[in-house]
């Protein structure tokens, strides 16, 4: 999983000769691996992120197949 970011830019000065700018940038940043081994699925966080966020994302896979399991005995 990765976090993508774009960005732009555009400028222009109109005087005795006209002239323009533009700029543009992209940044592709790797945050997380997708682990999935038979029904298992992890999310491997690569950085140190401690949000809130970071731990949900962390517990919903133990969740799920905690969940699955119990239907499947069933």
């Amino acid at each position: 999983m990765s976090r993508v970011s774009v960005g732009f830019g555009f400028g222009g000065h109109q005087n005795k000769g006209d002239t323009s700018a533009s700029g543009g940038g992209a940044s592709v940043e790797p945050v997380a691996f997708l682990v999935i081994k038979g029904d298992d699925v992890r999310i491997m966080p690569i950085g140190k992120d401690s949000s809130l966020m970071s731990k949900v994302m962390d517990i919903v896979p133990d969740v799920v197949n905690k969940f699955s399991k119990k239907s499947d005995a069933e």
